[in-house]
C-alpha cells in the first residue's frame, strides 16, 4: 500500500513519527537534539529526522506534508522562507534532498505556490515542508508572505496521489498545532476523501488537556467570552470577579498572584491567555480516555488524528 503523512506540527514531532520512527526520547528529531542530550543510552539511536529519509520499508513513504524544515537541513543553510533562519543538523546533510534524490519521479515543495503547482497525475513521491518549525495556526494562514496549504489541502492531495496505486493507502491526518482554545474554535475540519465505499477512517486523539467548559452560561453566550447567566446578569465568584467560560487546569495564563478581574479584559483577542489555575510555560496533557469513531466510506485507508484540548474530537 502507498503510504502517506498530513500535519500541520513538524514532521519529525510525536504523532506523525510514531508511524515511522523509533526513539529513546520524542525530542530527539535532529542530530544536534541527541548531541545536546549527550546521553549514553541513546548514542546509537538514530535521530527521528534521518529515519524519516532512511525509512527502509517498501518504496519510502510517498506523501509528507508538514511543516519542520529545521531538523532536516543543516546548519549552514539558510531557511528558503525566513534568511535570518539555517537548519539545525550538525552532519552537514541535506535530507530534503537526500529525499528527492534517493525516490524517482520526486518533487519537494516548501510553500502555497509550490504546493498549488504539484501535478497529482505524474509525481509519485512529495515531500512539502511548509515551515521551519510548526506550520501556522489556521487563523494565522493568511498573514504567511510565502503562504502555506490547510491541513484540508493537504490531506486533499495527498489522497489523490496515493489513490494512485490499486493496491490502497494508508495516510495518517494530525491537526495537532492548536493549543490555544481561540485557535481550536475556529480551525475548519473538512475533508475530501472520495466517492466508494471501501476506506476506514479512524477519527481519535491521541489525548486530553486539562481544559474546563465550567458554570452555567445561558444559551448563546459567546464561547471565548466572559460568562453571563440567565437574565442577562455577569457571572461571577466570590470575590465578585468575572470569568469565562472556558479555562485550563494549568498553562501560561495560570495565576500568578490573585486572580484579575475580566471585566475590561477583550477575552475573544487572538493574544489572549484563558485563565488556569496552576502557571506553567505549557498547558499540559489530561488523563482521561478520548473518544474514536470509525467511518467505512472510501477507498483506501485513512486514519484522522485530530488533537483537541476537549478530549472530543469534532467530525
Amino acid at each position: 500500500m502507498s503510504t502517506g503523512i498530513v500535519t500541520t506540527t513538524r514532521a519529525t514531532h510525536a504523532t506523525p513519527a510514531s508511524s515511522y520512527a523509533h526513539a529513546a526520547d520524542r525530542n530527539w528529531e535532529s542530530d544536534a537534539d541527541i548531541k545536546a542530550k549527550a546521553l549514553d543510552d541513546g548514542s546509537k539511536c538514530k535521530d527521528i529526522a534521518l529515519q524519516l529519509i532512511e525509512y527502509p520499508h517498501g518504496n519510502g513513504i510517498e506523501v509528507v506534508f508538514a511543516g519542520g524544515r529545521r531538523e532536516l537541513m543543516h546548519k549552514n543553510q539558510t531557511d528558503p522562507e525566513y534568511p535570518d533562519k539555517t537548519g539545525e543538523r550538525l552532519d552537514g546533510r541535506d535530507l530534503i534532498q537526500e529525499w528527492v534524490d534517493k525516490h524517482p519521479n520526486s518533487q519537494y515543495v516548501w510553500n502555497q505556490t509550490g504546493f498549488d503547482q504539484i501535478d497529482v497525475k505524474k509525481v509519485d513521491h512529495v515531500i512539502g515542508l511548509f515551515e521551519s518549525s510548526n506550520m501556522k495556526y489556521e487563523i494565522e494562514r493568511a498573514d504567511d508572505k510565502a503562504g502555506e496549504p490547510s491541513i484540508a489541502e493537504m490531506t486533499e492531495k495527498a489522497i489523490k496521489i496515493l489513490q494512485k496505486n490499486p493496491k490502497g493507502y494508508f495516510l495518517l491526518v494530525e491537526d495537532s498545532w492548536e493549543l490555544d482554545w481561540y485557535f481550536q474554535v475556529y480551525n475548519p475540519t473538512d475533508f475530501l476523501l472520495g466517492s466508494s465505499d471501501e476506506t476506514l477512517v479512524t477519527v481519535t486523539a491521541d489525548h486530553s488537556h486539562v481544559f474546563t467548559i465550567g458554570g452555567y452560561p445561558k444559551r448563546g453566550n459567546p464561547v471565548l467570552g466572559i460568562q453571563e447567566n440567565l437574565g442577562d446578569e455577569l457571572a461571577v465568584d466570590l470575590q465578585n470577579k468575572t470569568y469565562t467560560t472556558l479555562g485550563y487546569g494549568d498553562g501560561p495564563g495560570g495565576l500568578n498572584g490573585s486572580r484579575p478581574d475580566l471585566r475590561n479584559v477583550k477575552t475573544d483577542a487572538k493574544d489572549y491567555l484563558q485563565q488556569a489555575t496552576v502557571h506553567l510555560k505549557w498547558e499540559s496533557h489530561g488523563s482521561e480516555d478520548v473518544g474514536k469513531k470509525w467511518i467505512v466510506c472510501y477507498p483506501g485507508v485513512t486514519l484522522v488524528r485530530h488533537w483537541c484540548d476537549t478530549g472530543v474530537t469534532l467530525v
